[in-house]
């Protein structure tokens, strides 16, 4: 069996997520996201997730100094 390794990879964000107050992420539908923030302090959860990796972009919209709140029980990070 031959084995391939990645130097590089890219993949486009299909489309972008609009932050509200309070922003659901639906894993069913991907493992890449992209979140745009445009309301200060919101809070991001997250619907069925499975035992897998997801990566979400946060972006900050044309004004800026926007923050996230993320769950502090429910959610591991890499490192």
């Amino acid at each position: 069996m031959e084995t391939i390794t990645a130097k590089q990879y890219v993949l486009n964000i299909p489309t972008t997520i609009s932050a509200a107050a309070t922003t659901t992420i639906d894993l069913n539908t991907g493992n890449l996201f992209g979140v745009s923030l445009g309301a200060n302090m919101s809070t991001i959860s997250l619907t069925n997730p499975s035992k897998s990796t997801y990566m979400i972009k946060l972006k900050q919209d044309a004004t800026g100094s926007r923050t996230e709140v993320f769950p502090t029980t429910s959610w591991l990070w890499a490192g």
